[in-house]
């Protein structure tokens, strides 16, 4: 058998809804205004950072091109252009004899402005120079650079000439002078020190 014809009447007070049939029920209801909740899920933002370790260090790069020329550095002192030849004629403790006593090979051009002749003790020497190139050694008497005014010691220690009277002076790089002992008396040693200025 179907239902009844029902008639409802809605009384709205403020949120509570009463219901009232026709029937002997009454019906009282609760009506709750739902709300939307929006819920907000907030993720820290993390930054990870990644440290790996340090490996071995790497072989060196191969080297770089040359840079420029610097500038010249300023001119060094100039060295003396005087030099001194000096040859030793020594007796081992006798008297020095006559003759050859040996040779010196000039390797630099010069000219001769000296003679200094040096003894042991006072006693009497006559040493002469002579020269020759290397094609034509060895020099002879005629090749005397001395002329007639050789270094002398007549019974005296020293002797010094600055005049060079009728020497040649002049010695080319590479010519060699030989020394010759022409008279000696009472000396054990001499040093003739010839005193020249390069060319």
């Amino acid at each position: 058998m179907p239902d009844p014809i029902v008639t409802i009447e809605v009384t709205t007070q403020t949120t509570v809804i009463d219901v009232v049939s026709v029937a002997t029920n009454l019906v009282e209801a609760d009506i709750i205004q739902a709300q939307d909740v929006v819920g907000v899920d907030v993720t820290p933002i993390v930054s990870a950072i990644d440290v790996a370790e340090v490996g071995p260090q790497g072989p060196a790069g191969p080297t770089g091109p040359q840079g420029p020329q610097g500038p010249q550095g300023d001119p060094g002192p100039s060295g003396s252009s005087i030099v001194g030849i000096e040859f030793i004629i020594d007796g081992g403790g006798a008297v020095i004899t006559t003759g050859i006593k040996g040779d010196l090979a000039i390797p630099f051009a010069c000219t001769l402005n000296e003679a200094t002749l040096l003894a042991d003790q006072s006693g009497n020497a006559v040493v002469d120079v002579w020269k020759s190139n290397f094609a034509a050694f060895p020099p002879t008497g005629a090749n005397s650079i001395t002329g007639a005014s050789p270094p002398t010691l007549a019974s005296a220690l020293k002797s010094d000439d600055v005049i060079l009277s009728g020497w040649t002076t002049v010695i080319a790089a590479g010519e060699i002078l030989r020394y010759n002992v022409n008279s000696v008396s009472g000396i054990n040693r001499v040093t003739l020190s010839l005193k020249a200025t390069r060319l």
